[in-house]
């Protein structure tokens, strides 16, 4: 998850908040949004166009079509809540929240975010093992250390394809059910 606190919505703040996460974790493909004004504006096409960034919108009134963004949005509001409601300012506090966020693990998938992008756990400031590491373990060169690496991803990736297949399986069987048991009532 990718959170900028910003002003207002405009499409030049939005555009600029785009640029940010671009120069964070590179350029993306495709950005799937809904269809609001600072998405479909000119200054976002344009900054879209210029990282050649497909650009996918969901129907009107379809807010389950973003799903896999919508219950991220609701955790952080969940979370931001307490701080706004006291009158503290939840800027300070949504790094720590969005890092929270990335290195939990997702049910559906069985990773976490962070472990999704950089194939391991994230290094916790109390992570005492650090001191024990054994050196002899290390990969002495460069291309053995990447090798390990993208074998790592892949096996993660492979278990996160996996386990989202099966999730989505799960969720279609449910919505099956329920669409039988409105026929009979």
């Amino acid at each position: 998850m990718f959170a900028e606190p910003i002003p207002n919505t405009d499409p030049l703040t939005v555009g600029n908040a785009l640029f940010r996460l671009v120069t964070q974790f590179g350029v993306c493909r495709t950005i799937v949004s809904d269809q609001g004004s600072e998405f479909i504006g000119k200054c976002f096409r344009e900054v879209c166009r210029l990282l050649d960034i497909i650009q996918e919108y969901t129907p009107s009134f379809a807010h389950h079509c973003l799903g896999a963004c919508e219950r991220p949005h609701r955790t952080l509001s969940e979370r931001l809540t307490p701080f706004i409601v006291k009158g503290k300012p939840w800027e300070d506090v949504l790094p720590g929240i969005v890092f929270s966020m990335n290195n939990t693990p997702n049910q559906s998938v069985g990773f976490s975010p962070f472990e999704i992008v950089f194939g391991k756990r994230p290094q916790f400031p109390l992570s005492l093992h650090i001191k024990d590491t054994d050196f002899s373990s290390v990969p002495k060169d460069c291309h053995t250390y990447l090798k390990q690496q993208c074998e790592k991803l892949n096996i993660i990736r492979t278990e996160v394809e996996k386990n989202a297949i099966n999730s989505k399986v799960k969720m279609m069987d449910r919505v099956n059910k329920d669409k039988i048991s409105n026929i009979f009532i």
